[in-house]
């Protein structure tokens, strides 16, 4: 997993090195935007296979159910553990330790802090919980656990194995954002099809336009279950069409709760406001209400809307 994480980051940094960006905010979030895929297909390749070749949903949720137990122990085992013994141990064997600054040799030899892999891991983790929720509804509360887990491991690891983070200023999580939209747009499709097709949730509606087959036992035993269900003859374009209409309602849901759900809480703005506001004053005088010096920018009948107007023009 840590090879082929090392040749993803070196391919990925030459691929947009050629690209020749003008800013390195641009490069950084191409160099973002090839890793993680680089990291997705090698994370969801089995499952899409199970999930939209194989159509087996008992196989797939035994899959998800070893991701998040496994690749737990695994995240935790060589983030903190095994990293934290080998500085311990090469600190023993390393006999030029600088008694005259020892905090600060301690800080400069621990390695250096990497936050792609922890944003890596959490929208990975995202999409584990909506592109297969439809398979596996208990992905949600094990994410939970694991971040749990998580916040106490990378405490751990940001106090004790590598260095201090140097901080920067950011209003937003940069690409990250667009890529999280971007896994709650592709959720619609793999949960409607699994819904339609790899599960037995719409053979559960519309028993009629299903048929089932039972396995031989010794083709069950390679399989999650011992029969399939296929699409009935004649049933396809009702299958299909159901599956349209369902993805359609649901692209209206979720562009309706962009558009009519803010970026900004409202209690942010009307913060910013008061901040602008206090600046205002602070800037020239008090001039509110009509006071004495004032040049008529605000009177007694000026509403809060008129007032968040004319500050935001300032």
């Amino acid at each position: 997993k840590q090879w082929y994480q090392r040749r993803v980051a070196i391919t990925a940094g030459i691929l947009t090195t050629w690209e020749n960006h003008r800013s390195p905010a641009q490069h950084e979030n191409a160099l973002f935007v090839k890793r993680f895929f680089f990291e997705a297909f090698d994370c969801y390749i089995a499952l899409f296979y199970l999930a939209f070749i194989e159509n087996d949903i008992v196989l797939l949720r035994k899959e998800l159910v070893s991701l998040y137990t496994v690749d737990s122990i695994r995240r935790l085992a060589t983030e903190t553990i095994l990293p934290f013994i080998t500085r311990k141990i090469s600190r023993i064997i390393d006999s030029t330790e600088n008694e005259a600054n020892p905090v600060l040799y301690k800080d400069y030899d621990k390695i250096e802090y990497e936050q792609f892999d922890d944003y890596l891991e959490m929208v990975i983790q995202i999409g584990y919980v909506m592109l297969f929720a439809g398979a596996f509804p208990l992905a949600a509360p094990l994410s939970l656990i694991c971040n749990v887990v998580e916040l106490y491991s990378d405490t751990f690891k940001l106090t004790y194995v590598t260095r201090r983070p140097a901080v920067h200023r950011s209003t937003t999580i940069g690409v990250w954002s667009t890529l999280v939209k971007g896994l709650v747009l592709l959720s619609i499709f793999t949960n409607l099809y699994i819904f339609c097709y790899t599960s037995e949730q719409l053979l559960n509606y519309a028993p009629s336009l299903f048929t089932v087959t039972p396995l031989a036992p010794e083709d069950a035993r390679w399989s999650g279950s011992d029969h399939v269900h296929n699409v009935a003859p004649g049933a396809a374009m009702t299958v299909t069409a159901i599956l349209t209409a369902l993805e359609h309602v649901m692209l209206a849901v979720v562009a309706g709760l962009w558009i009519l759900i803010s970026g900004v809480p409202s209690t942010v703005t009307d913060e910013l406001s008061r901040r602008e506001y206090v600046k205002f004053q602070r800037n020239h005088g008090n001039i509110i209400h009509g006071v004495s010096g004032a040049t008529g920018y605000f009177d007694r009948t000026t509403t809060d809307e008129q007032l968040r107007g004319k500050l935001h023009h300032e």
